[in-house]
């Protein structure tokens, strides 16, 4: 009867054996799967690293580009105003070219010039 106890636990100690065989090679395929896992994490890792740098330099360059069109837009707007006022200025310059010296006579109130006339109400020349 011994003989019979003693293949018993032999064939529990096989079993068991084979159960612990088992489990190593399913713990040796996990861990390879968590190596390649952990290498999956890492790379990406890294990828965000470089997205989030990239990123940062956009909004840099971005905001560079936004201060300097603001600065050019503040410089377009001041050109503008100089070059109305000068446009204005010539406007000016341009009427005052016509301008003629005109003599009244001071005993007629009358213009020298035949082409203008008086005004009624004031002694003012307009043009006919």
């Amino acid at each position: 009867m011994l003989l019979c106890g003693n293949s018993a636990e032999e064939r529990e100690r096989d079993k068991l054996r084979l159960t612990i065989k088992t489990e190593k090679d399913k713990n040796m395929r996990l861990e390879s799967e968590l190596k390649v896992q952990i290498q999956k994490i890492e790379t990406e890792e890294k990828k965000k690293k470089q997205l989030e740098s990239e990123r940062d330099k956009l909004h840099l360059m971005i905001k560079t580009e936004t201060d300097k069109n603001t600065r050019l837009e503040s410089e377009y707007q001041d050109l503008r105003e100089k070059f109305d006022k000068a446009v204005t200025q010539l406007d000016f310059m341009r009427a005052q070219s016509y301008m003629v010296p005109v003599t009244l006579d001071p005993d007629s109130n009358t213009p020298s010039s035949p082409s203008l006339r008086m005004a009624e109400e004031s002694n003012m020349t307009l043009p006919p």
